[in-house]
């Protein structure tokens, strides 16, 4: 072979390999040196003329789980090829790139164990090479199988039913301001009660005190009036302001009557935007809280895996024996399902291509939720482990893997979670349920406005007979007029 200098030396092929490492082909008089592989070319058909035995889930009719949902979260397949979904698309992958053959084995469910179950004893047992299709990791699971490092990052928690989450119906009249704002307003509103009839006292005593006892005293002439005056405008019933002609006395009744229309708007328009909206919050803050309260833990679809990785954390260590638990689901009642984001959107068919319409009927409530990692799983001692732990960080890094969970799992985890201390923006026109509240507020209004008419004419009276009956003791006791 010519080397660099041009000087032709004479190599053995084993010699020279052995001395200068990589491979390389003959050019000409030369030999050109191939380039090192990295990445996922150096492990390109490194698995070539292995089989692999994967199982699958077998979802019947009364597992409770959409079977497109759970294949879309799963495995597709049609005549014993995969043809998608979302572990099933990775594992096309790694045949891309290892250069494997599969052969796919159903696993179903049983009266004892659930289908996850019988995957693990299908591995264990090595009658399967490789689950095809997500499952959680125990402590239990990963004695007795091999995992391999995490590819997909969820979420499990309470799930309970929407519906919990919206408290529109504890709507109140005094809601839109706080217990403290409404007594500092009665407390403005009196002191301006009290100064308007000091100003009408001194108003009198200024006059004389002296009525004729012939005519009616102007209306204005007793404190009732400036009272039940106010407690009208404060009532917002539009109620006729009536003074005299001192300039004083518009001004003050202005400045009242102004500052409780002012309120009055604000306290109006608060009401609406209140009622206009939807407003979410949680029905409990904790699970212990929630068991307090009567809530139950439905008991549907608990595999082993499942009560060690997400029931016994969220519980503090108790197991489904060691709660209250019901046979219905959350939409069936004040009940918790303790369950994977990816199970919830299973049986609920949440997710895009099930056949629930709109919005999802359940949420996870996110105060109570752990996170938690799915690996692909395989059987005990399996050999190829470290390619397959090589292989799937390079599709992670390459952003391959993030193209595969937008397609086949578009919800994520803040679509999980439920609405809490927020409003739903997407309400903007009053509904039969909310216009009830608008009579209602009318309904208030119009019998205050009575009981404010009733009470000023039971006053007036009350004033003009108090005044008729001082003017005549007044005219018996005062001594008779000389010509």
């Amino acid at each position: 072979m010519i080397a660099k200098n041009g000087s032709l030396r004479m190599y053995s092929g084993s010699s020279f390999h052995s001395r200068h490492g990589p491979r390389g082909e003959c050019r000409g008089p030369r030999y050109i040196h191939r380039q090192r592989r990295t990445g996922l070319s150096a492990s390109l058909r490194a698995m070539s003329g292995v089989h692999l035995r994967l199982a699958h889930l077998a979802l019947g009719g009364d597992s409770g789980l959409d079977p497109m949902v759970v294949n879309n979260l799963h495995m597709m397949h049609r005549n014993g090829t995969i043809t998608g979904g979302l572990v099933g698309e990775l594992v096309l992958l790694l045949q891309g790139v290892l250069g494997f053959s599969y052969s796919l084995h159903p696993v179903a469910h049983t009266t004892n164990l659930s289908a996850w179950d019988r995957v693990v004893e299908e591995l264990y047992a090595g009658r399967a090479d490789m689950m095809a299709g997500k499952l959680l990791r125990s402590l239990m699971r990963g004695r007795l199988l091999d995992f391999s490092c995490p590819f997909l990052t969820e979420r499990s928690g309470a799930v309970i039913d929407q519906r919990y989450t919206h408290v529109l119906n504890r709507f109140r009249m005094t809601q839109p301001l706080e217990s403290r704002a409404w007594y500092a307003l009665l407390a403005v509103q009196t002191a301006a009660v009290l100064v308007l009839c000091l100003v009408t006292w001194c108003h009198l005593r200024m006059r004389g005190g002296s009525l004729d006892a012939e005519a009616d005293p102007p209306p204005e002439a007793g404190a009732s009036f400036w009272f039940l005056i106010v407690l009208g405008v404060f009532c917002q019933q539009g109620a006729v302001v009536r003074a005299d002609g001192a300039l004083s006395y518009r001004l003050a009744i202005s400045a009242v009557y102004l500052l409780s229309f002012f309120i009055f708007a604000c306290y109006s328009g608060t009401l609406l935007a209140q009622m206009a909206i939807t407003r979410y919050e949680m029905p409990f803050a904790t699970l212990n809280q929630a068991l307090e309260q009567g809530w139950r833990v439905s008991n549907f679809t608990s595999s082993l895996g499942l009560r060690e990785t997400v029931v016994q954390p969220l519980m503090g260590g108790r197991d489904l024996p060691q709660l209250p638990t019901s046979s219905d689901g959350p939409l069936q009642g004040r009940n918790l399902l303790l369950m994977t984001s990816a199970t919830t959107d299973g049986l609920f068919r949440c997710l895009p291509g099930g056949s629930q319409e709109g919005q999802c009927p359940v949420c996870m409530h996110p105060g109570t939720t752990i996170r938690h990692d799915y690996s692909l799983v395989f059987r005990p001692h399996f050999p190829y482990l470290r390619l397959v732990n090589y292989v799937i960080p390079q599709l992670i890094d390459r952003g391959i893997m993030s193209r595969v969970l937008r397609r086949w799992q578009p919800r994520g985890i803040s679509d999980i979670l439920c609405p809490t201390n927020t409003v739903a923006l997407e309400k903007t026109q009053f509904g039969v349920d909310n216009l009830k509240y608008v009579f209602l507020i009318v309904l208030a209004g119009t019998l205050s406005a009575i009981v404010v008419l009733f009470m000023e004419r039971v006053a007036s009276l009350l004033s003009m007979v108090y005044d008729r009956s001082h003017a005549s003791l007044y005219n018996r006791l005062r001594p008779p007029l000389r010509a």
